[in-house]
Protein backbone atom coordinates (compact mmCIF):
# COMPACT_ATOMS: atom_id res chain seq x y z
CA UNK A 1 0.00 0.00 0.00
CA UNK A 2 1.01 3.35 -0.82
CA UNK A 3 0.98 6.39 2.05
CA UNK A 4 0.95 9.81 1.17
CA UNK A 5 1.09 12.47 4.36
CA UNK A 6 0.79 15.32 3.06
CA UNK A 7 -1.05 17.18 -0.14
CA UNK A 8 1.32 16.12 -2.77
CA UNK A 9 0.08 13.37 -4.85
CA UNK A 10 -0.96 12.96 -8.32
CA UNK A 11 -2.99 9.59 -9.12
CA UNK A 12 -5.03 7.98 -12.06
CA UNK A 13 -7.80 5.66 -12.54
CA UNK A 14 -8.74 5.45 -8.58
CA UNK A 15 -12.04 4.57 -6.85
CA UNK A 16 -12.02 6.96 -3.85
CA UNK A 17 -13.57 7.16 -0.85
CA UNK A 18 -13.39 10.40 1.87
CA UNK A 19 -13.79 10.97 5.14
CA UNK A 20 -12.29 11.26 8.87
CA UNK A 21 -11.72 7.47 9.41
CA UNK A 22 -10.85 8.21 12.82
CA UNK A 23 -12.43 4.53 14.02
CA UNK A 24 -12.56 2.57 10.75
CA UNK A 25 -16.01 1.45 11.91
CA UNK A 26 -18.14 -1.86 9.97
CA UNK A 27 -19.65 1.17 8.17
CA UNK A 28 -16.44 2.29 6.87
CA UNK A 29 -15.23 -1.22 6.07
CA UNK A 30 -18.52 -1.49 4.09
CA UNK A 31 -17.28 1.42 2.06
CA UNK A 32 -14.23 -0.09 1.66
CA UNK A 33 -15.31 -3.50 0.60
CA UNK A 34 -17.59 -2.03 -2.19
CA UNK A 35 -14.39 -0.48 -3.61
CA UNK A 36 -13.21 -3.99 -4.63
CA UNK A 37 -15.60 -4.23 -7.39
CA UNK A 38 -13.95 -1.80 -8.91
CA UNK A 39 -10.52 -2.83 -8.30
CA UNK A 40 -11.62 -5.58 -9.69
CA UNK A 41 -12.33 -3.09 -13.12
CA UNK A 42 -8.71 -1.73 -13.02
CA UNK A 43 -9.24 1.24 -10.39
CA UNK A 44 -6.78 1.83 -7.69
CA UNK A 45 -8.43 1.94 -4.44
CA UNK A 46 -8.00 5.09 -2.69
CA UNK A 47 -8.91 6.16 0.89
CA UNK A 48 -8.31 9.96 0.96
CA UNK A 49 -8.44 10.59 4.71
CA UNK A 50 -9.04 14.50 6.43
CA UNK A 51 -6.36 14.62 9.18
CA UNK A 52 -7.81 16.92 11.79
CA UNK A 53 -6.30 18.54 13.71
CA UNK A 54 -5.35 17.40 17.40
CA UNK A 55 -7.73 18.58 19.89
CA UNK A 56 -5.63 18.44 22.74
CA UNK A 57 -4.00 15.44 24.77
CA UNK A 58 -6.18 12.86 25.84
CA UNK A 59 -7.93 13.34 23.02
CA UNK A 60 -10.62 10.21 22.76
CA UNK A 61 -10.53 10.95 19.17
CA UNK A 62 -8.61 8.29 17.81
CA UNK A 63 -9.99 4.91 19.05
CA UNK A 64 -7.42 3.66 16.68
CA UNK A 65 -3.67 3.86 16.76
CA UNK A 66 -2.43 5.21 13.01
CA UNK A 67 -0.70 1.28 13.04
CA UNK A 68 -3.75 -0.34 13.33
CA UNK A 69 -5.50 1.63 11.01
CA UNK A 70 -2.76 0.99 8.35
CA UNK A 71 -2.83 -2.61 9.00
CA UNK A 72 -6.88 -2.61 8.73
CA UNK A 73 -6.91 -0.73 5.38
CA UNK A 74 -3.99 -3.06 3.93
CA UNK A 75 -6.26 -5.77 5.39
CA UNK A 76 -9.21 -4.34 3.06
CA UNK A 77 -7.44 -4.58 0.06
CA UNK A 78 -6.41 -0.33 0.12
CA UNK A 79 -3.63 0.44 -2.27
CA UNK A 80 -3.61 3.74 -1.73
CA UNK A 81 -3.64 5.80 1.74
CA UNK A 82 -3.87 9.31 1.85
CA UNK A 83 -3.84 11.41 4.86
CA UNK A 84 -4.87 15.17 3.59
CA UNK A 85 -4.24 17.32 6.01
CA UNK A 86 -7.31 19.47 7.03
CA UNK A 87 -5.16 23.23 7.01
CA UNK A 88 -7.56 26.29 6.35
CA UNK A 89 -7.30 26.31 2.71
CA UNK A 90 -8.50 22.70 2.88
CA UNK A 91 -11.50 23.76 5.23
CA UNK A 92 -12.07 26.36 3.47
CA UNK A 93 -12.40 24.91 -0.39
CA UNK A 94 -15.99 25.02 -1.65
CA UNK A 95 -17.50 21.76 -2.49
CA UNK A 96 -17.13 22.23 -6.44
CA UNK A 97 -13.48 23.25 -5.69
CA UNK A 98 -13.02 19.97 -4.08
CA UNK A 99 -14.15 17.93 -6.58
CA UNK A 100 -12.48 19.47 -9.58
CA UNK A 101 -9.15 20.51 -7.84
CA UNK A 102 -8.55 17.35 -5.47
CA UNK A 103 -10.86 14.26 -6.88
CA UNK A 104 -10.65 15.10 -10.58
CA UNK A 105 -7.29 16.38 -11.11
CA UNK A 106 -5.23 14.84 -8.65
CA UNK A 107 -6.92 11.59 -8.11
CA UNK A 108 -7.70 11.11 -11.35
CA UNK A 109 -11.14 9.84 -10.11
CA UNK A 110 -13.37 7.00 -11.66
CA UNK A 111 -15.83 5.92 -9.22
CA UNK A 112 -16.42 7.41 -5.25
CA UNK A 113 -17.87 5.09 -2.85
CA UNK A 114 -19.44 7.55 -0.36
CA UNK A 115 -21.93 7.45 2.94
CA UNK A 116 -25.82 7.97 2.52
CA UNK A 117 -24.90 11.79 5.12
CA UNK A 118 -21.56 12.37 3.19
CA UNK A 119 -20.86 16.39 2.77
CA UNK A 120 -17.66 17.96 1.74
CA UNK A 121 -16.77 21.44 0.97
CA UNK A 122 -16.28 24.79 2.58
CA UNK A 123 -19.52 24.74 5.16
CA UNK A 124 -20.76 21.15 4.06
CA UNK A 125 -22.23 22.55 0.95
CA UNK A 126 -21.67 19.43 -1.00
CA UNK A 127 -23.78 16.16 -0.82
CA UNK A 128 -24.27 12.88 -2.35
CA UNK A 129 -26.77 14.51 -4.97
CA UNK A 130 -24.51 17.45 -5.70
CA UNK A 131 -21.16 14.31 -6.21
CA UNK A 132 -23.24 12.56 -8.86
CA UNK A 133 -24.68 15.52 -10.13
CA UNK A 134 -21.13 16.57 -10.92
CA UNK A 135 -19.69 12.78 -11.57
CA UNK A 136 -21.93 12.86 -14.66
CA UNK A 137 -20.06 15.78 -15.51
CA UNK A 138 -16.60 14.60 -15.06
CA UNK A 139 -17.17 11.17 -15.91
CA UNK A 140 -17.10 9.01 -12.24
CA UNK A 141 -19.20 7.20 -11.38
CA UNK A 142 -20.80 7.71 -7.49
CA UNK A 143 -22.09 4.58 -5.26
CA UNK A 144 -23.46 5.95 -2.45
CA UNK A 145 -24.33 2.98 0.72
CA UNK A 146 -27.09 3.07 3.03
CA UNK A 147 -25.27 3.71 6.69
CA UNK A 148 -24.96 0.61 8.96
CA UNK A 149 -27.64 -0.20 11.62
CA UNK A 150 -26.42 -2.52 14.50
CA UNK A 151 -29.07 -2.98 17.47
CA UNK A 152 -31.06 -0.74 15.85
CA UNK A 153 -28.39 2.31 16.55
CA UNK A 154 -26.73 3.75 13.29
CA UNK A 155 -23.33 3.41 13.57
CA UNK A 156 -21.03 6.07 13.82
CA UNK A 157 -17.82 6.92 15.63
CA UNK A 158 -19.72 9.28 17.83
CA UNK A 159 -21.94 6.42 19.21
CA UNK A 160 -18.83 4.36 19.65
CA UNK A 161 -16.41 6.83 21.53
CA UNK A 162 -20.15 7.25 23.81
CA UNK A 163 -20.18 3.80 24.06
CA UNK A 164 -16.73 3.48 25.67
CA UNK A 165 -17.33 6.44 27.75
CA UNK A 166 -20.35 4.42 29.21
CA UNK A 167 -17.99 1.19 29.63
CA UNK A 168 -20.60 -0.53 26.99
CA UNK A 169 -17.25 -1.86 25.53
CA UNK A 170 -18.74 -5.33 23.66
CA UNK A 171 -21.14 -3.29 21.90
CA UNK A 172 -18.57 -0.48 21.01
CA UNK A 173 -16.12 -3.76 19.97
CA UNK A 174 -18.92 -5.10 17.81
CA UNK A 175 -19.39 -1.83 16.02
CA UNK A 176 -15.74 -2.05 15.05
CA UNK A 177 -15.58 -5.12 13.78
Amino acid sequence: MIIINDADFRFKDTCVTVGKFDTLHIGHKALMERMEEFRKKGLSAVVLRLEMPEKGKGSESNIRTEKERIELLEALGIDIYIRLPFTEQVAHMSAESFIKNILVDRLGVGAMVVGDDFRFGYERAGDTAMLKSEGEKYGFETVVLERIKYDGQTVSSSLIRELIREGKLDEAYKMLG
